[in-house]
């Protein structure tokens, strides 16, 4: 009963493993159960034995590599929640650029939820809003604080997706790597070299937002 059990228990992890794979390479749309089960050495029934379908596999997976790359690169850098906000910031930039220039494991499941952004599945709606939105939250807390009391919502999410795209934007190059960085792998001093560099960016045009909020007053004065 116990060997049972723990065939069981490997044959569903392997299921996982694999599927993160096949996900990663080709997106929901394009993967196939019969890959997946192929590649782990299983029945193709088993994906319903063990997840209920195609559907709530992906759910699963994407659950996996969610925690695989918080864990592994979490947003905060270690950071206590009263450091500066400048410092923060970079923190947080500098775990989405380890996220995508990690060629491992962490790589190839933070990839599955680029995919997942990019092309969103219905199967995921729930699921994308519970993971993702609470940090999110926290980022465009982050934001306000660094923009300001007087800034507006819309202010807000633009400078958010403005600092988020600089970051994924490089993985969605992949293949042209060296032509447009020099190289094809970044080591860890130039991950953090370019983090630094898109904090400096993202906190110029934030400065710039900032300014121009506090001049309207005197715009609409004059």
């Amino acid at each position: 009963m116990r060997a049972n059990r723990k065939d069981g228990v490997e044959t569903r992890e392997r299921l996982l493993e694999n599927a993160c794979g096949v996900f990663a390479e080709k997106g929901y749309q394009d993967a196939s159960i019969a890959e997946i089960c192929e590649r782990a050495g299983a029945n193709v029934a088993a994906v319903n034995y063990y997840f209920g379908g195609k559907d709530a596999l992906y759910a699963e997976v994407w659950r996996h590599t969610f925690e695989t790359f918080m864990q592994a690169y979490p947003l905060n850098g270690g950071l206590p929640d009263d450091a500066p906000p400048e410092e923060r910031l970079f923190a947080r930039v500098h775990a989405l650029l380890k996220r995508v220039f990690d060629d491992g494991r962490v790589g190839q499941c933070f990839r599955i939820g680029l995919r997942e952004l990019v092309n969103p599945s219905t199967a995921l709606e729930n699921t994308r809003r519970e993971l993702i939105g609470p940090h999110r939250q926290d980022t465009q807390a982050l934001v306000r604080e660094l923009l300001g009391p007087e800034v507006s919502d819309q202010d807000v999410l633009y400078c958010e997706l403005s600092i988020i795209n600089q970051c994924l934007s490089v993985n969605f190059f992949r293949e042209k790597r060296k032509e447009l960085l020099g190289c094809e792998h970044l080591s860890e001093n130039a991950v953090e070299v370019l983090a630094r560099h898109i904090t400096r960016f993202s906190l110029g045009g934030i400065r710039a937002v900032r300014e121009s909020i506090s001049a309207e007053p005197a715009k609409v004065n004059s």
